[in-house]
């Protein structure tokens, strides 16, 4: 059964048509496609859609956990809710998609279950909460083979805090040197994520120069939809270090603007978070 064949099956459980089900999360034209397998819904709207509809998470996915192709849409739902609640600092919901790996038939549910229990200490951005065991198993994960692909470059991305500054930044510049010339958009939002995230602890530690390399590169990459959220992240770095240069008032403006649009778009614990780093380090 698909993503779309299961959620018509729960709606009709309920008695409730396209236009009440889809109530105020999608349209109900555009959800009526999702139903017919003609349009994919994102992480984020099918865990609002569930819970709108007061649908457990686990009750839903466990119904896709019947075969390899239906695992591997599970595999791709349970990274996208963790990646979801974890920006959104939910732990209930990652114990909930925690739960649901633990009664799956996943061939890697070990591995699962150790990325779930590392994004629930990053959202407190404390790794330390891991034991060295669980520390170590994710580096050997991450770092298994030498060359990077697209799934480890998402573990990297995510768990760059197991490593210090000055190891992020070689692993950083090799990643971007093996795809520098990349036009996948899957790839580019996974090189911004990274950078991102090396380009802050550069801040903090007022290694700026190494950051503003960093930023250089990130904003050869053009803004497609996909990751407007990470260009806007680069956007605020930009002008946050441009402010440290010149102490001119409109670098700072462009940073409140910016830091706005986390709020205007629904990521308010997300712009508060950065907006406290601004504080410490403008």
């Amino acid at each position: 059964m698909t993503i779309g064949e299961l959620l018509k099956s729960y709606r009709v459980r309920q008695g409730k048509t396209k236009k009440d089900w889809a109530g105020k999360v999608i349209s109900p034209s555009y959800y009526g496609k999702v139903e017919q397998d003609r349009h994919r819904i994102t992480a984020q709207d099918l865990v609002k859609l569930l819970q709108f509809n007061k649908v457990p998470l686990m009750d839903f996915f466990s119904e896709l956990d019947q075969n390899v192709d239906n695992q591997r849409q599970l595999k791709q739902k349970i990274s996208q809710a963790v990646t979801y609640a974890f920006y959104h600092k939910s732990n209930n919901e990652l114990l909930a998609v925690k739960e649901l790996v633990k009664n799956s038939n996943l061939p890697d549910k070990d591995e699962q279950l150790l990325y779930i229990d590392a994004f629930m200490a990053m959202t407190d951005r404390d790794l330390s909460e891991l034991s060295e065991d669980k520390q170590n198993k994710l580096r050997e994960l991450i770092f298994n083979i030498p060359d990077f692909n697209r799934e480890k470059l998402e573990l990297y991305c995510n768990f760059i805090d197991l490593y210090d500054l000055d190891s992020n930044l070689v692993i950083t510049k090799r990643v971007i040197k093996q795809f520098q010339k990349t036009t996948d958009v899957n790839i580019q939002e996974l090189l911004l994520g990274i950078i991102v995230n090396v380009a802050d602890n550069c801040i903090e530690q007022k290694r700026d120069n190494e950051a503003a390399q960093l930023l250089e590169f990130a904003d050869q990459i053009p803004t497609r939809p996909e990751i407007f959220f990470l260009k806007n992240v680069i956007y605020l770095f930009a002008n946050l270090l441009k402010y440290h240069l010149q102490n001119e008032p409109i670098y700072l403006t462009n940073v409140k603007l910016a830091l706005q649009n986390f709020t205007i778009l629904g990521m308010p614990e997300y712009g508060q978070q950065l907006s406290d780093f601004v504080e410490k380090n403008k």
